[in-house]
């Protein structure tokens, strides 16, 4: 089994998650701290629940403020972990999600949601959880 677990080891590698606060963005941060890696919490919301329990695991982690949306906060995030991990190795970008508007329903259609409610969604999923990161 320690095989296994050597073959799919993180140990010394720098990760950072975007979305990292999220359910499945916390999942992934735990599986690469528990394969060794050192985690890096990106999210527009407070990283300090998951960052607490990961840390409570024997995780090296730290959160960190971004805005997968503005391209100005997203260099800022970079430069900061940068200058705390020396580098980055993994990058993971769980940042996304959808909203109460843009969802459909028995009494809503696809067809039937705001355009900006649609644009938002695709914005937020599309550049900044794969283009902009």
């Amino acid at each position: 089994m320690r095989e296994i677990l050597n073959i799919f080891s993180l140990e010394g590698k720098k990760a950072v998650i975007t979305g990292g606060a999220g359910i499945l963005g916390s999942a992934i941060a735990r599986g690469f701290g528990e394969a060794g890696a050192n985690i890096a919490i990106c999210d527009i919301v407070s990283t300090d629940n998951v960052v607490n329990e990961l840390r409570k695991e024997g995780i090296k982690a730290k959160g960190y403020y971004i805005d997968v949306m503005d391209i100005e906060k997203i260099k800022a995030c970079c430069d900061e972990v940068i200058s705390d991990l020396g580098r980055i190795d993994i990058l993971l970008n769980a940042a996304g999600g959808n909203i109460k508007e843009a969802t459909t329903s028995k009494e809503l259609s696809f067809f039937d949601l705001p355009l900006s409610a649609l644009e938002k969604v695709v914005g937020l999923n599309l550049f900044g959880g794969a283009i902009l990161p």
